[in-house]
């Protein structure tokens, strides 16, 4: 038994591409995060992204079934800190920079939303590389 597919390695070399330059175009800066610590708070991401990937991507390795359910979860929990870090973002901005909690609440589930963004789009383009192949039971 292999440690990961060549599916599942494709996805992760992917979603690192797509938040690379996600970050390389601006579209963080343009939304949710700070041009301070916008990069950084990517290359944290990412990283906390690939561990979580890997290891829903190594368990979800036999079932197809179990793949595409961890892919709508991670989507669904990057929709939340998303909207967690908006809500942070908007009550650091009105205190003027005052309120501390809000500014670490903002930066945290910005870091905590990249990640889960990076393993949702490594979830899915497994799973929809897999489904696309002919051979599921064969690969997976």
């Amino acid at each position: 038994m292999r440690l990961f597919s060549p599916i599942a390695l494709l996805s992760l070399v992917f979603s690192g591409s797509v938040m690379f330059l996600l970050d390389f175009y601006g579209v963080w800066l343009s939304f949710l995060s700070h041009p301070f610590w916008s990069t950084k708070a990517n290359l944290i991401g990412i990283g906390i992204g690939l561990v979580v990937a890997a290891i829903l991507l190594w368990m979800c390795q036999e079932n197809f079934r179990r793949l595409l359910i961890s892919s709508v979860l991670t989507f669904l929990l990057a929709g939340a800190l998303f909207s967690i870090a908006i809500e942070a973002k908007e009550i650091f901005a009105a205190s003027y920079a005052e309120n501390r909690l809000a500014g670490k609440v903002w930066y945290f589930s910005f870091i905590g939303m990249i990640g889960t963004l990076f393993a949702a789009f490594s979830l899915s383009v497994t799973c929809l590389l897999a489904y696309l192949s002919q051979d599921q039971q064969q690969e997976w």
